[in-house]
């Protein structure tokens, strides 16, 4: 199953990747607009932990 062939290299790295390249493709523009915004918070450093925002809905919440 070892080959150097580029062209069978390429047609199977297609075949596997086809999933997620359908999938971006897929979504509406204001969706990826949405998740390139959080790829950018996240790489700004805008972001917060799950349990520290959970903690602060408790304390507001709480009864």
């Amino acid at each position: 199953m070892a080959t150097d062939n580029e062209n069978i290299l390429n047609q199977i790295r297609n075949l596997l990747f086809e999933d997620e390249m359908d999938f971006w493709n897929s979504l509406d523009e204001e969706t990826k607009e949405s998740i390139q915004r959080g790829i950018k918070d996240y790489q700004d450093g805008k972001v917060r932990p799950h349990n520290e925002v959970m903690e602060d809905l408790y304390q507001k919440y709480k009864k």
